[in-house]
């Protein structure tokens, strides 16, 4: 009886949403079944990407920036069937690109005004798929730091040298 029941059911380990390179690493709950090994088969956009024994994988071909989808089929010996529900994935490779322009008088107590212009726009050749910007925060390199829109004054409580950074996260 054990030989002709189905592996049971498992889902993604992880479940992702956004990631930022071609061949993203997959995985999911070992599926369990009475007996012997199980064999998974890995479909990435409707296409078999691999066959494994293990619970992960790294898509092996470059997939292209855009939405995908993956889906694991795990097989028992007996070649009974049990599929996990489809999960989708948005590959962007494409980071952020930002500039920085500082203005005002470069004294203690006197505001800066930091204004930061930011894209998130893939270069001409490839077709528009960057995610866009989620989150900009600029450190004033004093031990302060903000999340902004594009633009924040800021005054320093002592005069030197600061180093200030931008992160642009997409």
């Amino acid at each position: 009886a054990q030989m002709y029941q189905p592996p049971s059911g498992f889902v993604p380990s992880i479940l992702f949403h956004y990631v930022r390179t071609p061949q993203p690493a997959l995985s999911w709950t070992p599926a369990r079944d009475q007996w012997g090994p199980i064999r998974y088969a890995v479909f990435v956009d409707g296409a078999q990407a691999a066959q494994t024994y293990a619970t992960s994988l790294r898509v092996p071909a470059p997939l292209l920036d855009g939405s995908h989808s993956w889906q694991v089929i795990a097989v028992n010996p007996a070649g009974l069937t049990s599929a996990m529900r489809p999960t989708s994935f948005w590959i962007d490779t494409v980071p952020p690109h930002g500039t920085l322009a500082v203005t005002g008088k470069l004294r203690p107590k006197k505001p800066l005004h930091a204004y930061v212009r930011y894209t998130d726009a893939p270069p001409p050749v490839l077709p528009a798929t960057a995610s866009g910007v989620v989150d900009v925060l600029i450190k004033w390199g004093d031990g302060s730091s903000y999340h902004i829109g594009h633009g924040k004054f800021h005054a320093y409580k002592r005069a030197g040298r600061y180093t200030i950074t931008v992160v642009i996260t997409d």
